[in-house]
């Protein structure tokens, strides 16, 4: 896809997916029943590998131009939701990993578009969340 003209730069995104679930992420659930009324209670803990690659425009003659990072998705409960920007006890939280020492524009560019994932994640949780509710 087309950068915004801001950034005219760049010619094109660089690529960024999630390429695998660490065993160390933890998902616990129950359900509890008062007075007839099911509840879902829920704590989830993600820690996702993810590989990204330069922008073709931006990829290095010396080097694969690829890097692999992992992305940790964190404080997502019942008693929280997905809303960027907001408060540490009331929304959905992540922080980025990647190889500190690689560097050129190719890098910034995925710095740039890495923290894309927390959106996407957050999204596909709170879909599986939706699901899980209607039962």
């Amino acid at each position: 896809r087309q950068l915004p003209s801001p950034l005219p730069m760049y010619s094109t995104w660089a690529e960024v997916k999630v390429v695998g679930v660490d065993e160390a992420s933890k998902i616990q659930a129950s359900i509890a029943t008062k007075r007839g009324n099911r509840a879902l209670y829920y704590e989830i803990d993600l820690k996702l590998s993810w590989k990204g690659k330069a922008a073709t425009a931006l990829k290095p003659s010396d080097g694969p131009g690829e890097m692999d990072g992992i992305i940790r998705v964190y404080n997502i409960a019942h008693d929280t939701k997905f809303q960027l920007g907001g408060d540490e006890n009331t929304s959905y939280m992540y922080m980025m990993g990647y190889d500190m020492k690689l560097a050129g524009d190719w890098v910034e560019n995925l710095k740039i578009e890495a923290p894309e994932l927390f959106d996407l994640v957050a999204a596909k949780v709170d879909a599986v969340l939706l699901e899980l509710k209607k039962k």
